[in-house]
């Protein structure tokens, strides 16, 4: 069971018109409808709607898990947030990166794993910061440009560390397209 559109939540920054977004929308489900085609976020509503409708339903999954693991954190959505509180609020450990967020196309907002410690109650952040792979230039480097992204000014956002020690400053090259780009990387690999 689908909800009317005008009980939808819309997010702040819309690309269009909200009644626009809401006749897209609204084709969009009937299309769906039509073909018998569900996709991941119906399956989300679906089970925030059984969730909200059904406590024994609720109960049962909520005891079904004692601790949960949520991998890149930094990218989950309303409904997905919403799930996971229905699911679990006292053993659940989160991972991500706030800053390597790339999925707000489809609703991902990093501001759940950078509140998340306003959303759930006895948090403990424990900052996995030192880089492994990447050598102090390179993560010297990565800091300085995060600088300039409004998020790492946020009271959870830590600097990277490098374990490694020096190597050689990162390069930063302009090709006029892919072709040069392919010559010059197939170059530097034969050297």
């Amino acid at each position: 069971m689908r909800k009317p559109v005008e009980h939808l939540v819309y997010p702040d920054n819309l690309p269009f018109e909200k009644e626009d977004m809401q006749n897209v929308y609204a084709s969009y489900e009937k299309e769906k409808e039509k073909r018998a085609y569900i996709e991941f976020d119906d399956f989300l509503n679906m089970a925030n709607e059984i969730f909200d409708t059904d406590p024994e339903t609720a109960k049962l999954y909520r005891n079904l898990s004692q601790y949960v693991l949520v991998d890149e954190f930094q990218d989950i959505s309303l409904s997905q947030s919403l799930l996971l509180k229905k699911i679990n609020t006292e053993n659940t450990m989160i991972v991500g990166d706030p800053l390597q967020a790339i999925y707000g196309f489809r609703g991902g907002n990093n501001s759940y794993i950078l509140n998340f410690d306003e959303e759930y109650q006895n948090v403990r952040v424990i900052n996995l910061n030192i880089n492994y792979r990447c050598s102090r230039d390179i993560v010297t480097t990565a800091n300085r440009l995060a600088l300039s992204i409004p998020d790492s000014k946020h009271k959870n956002y830590v600097e990277s560390i490098a374990d490694k020690g020096h190597y050689k400053l990162p390069e930063l090259w302009h090709f006029s397209d892919d072709y040069e780009e392919g010559i010059w990387i197939a170059g530097k690999s034969r050297n």
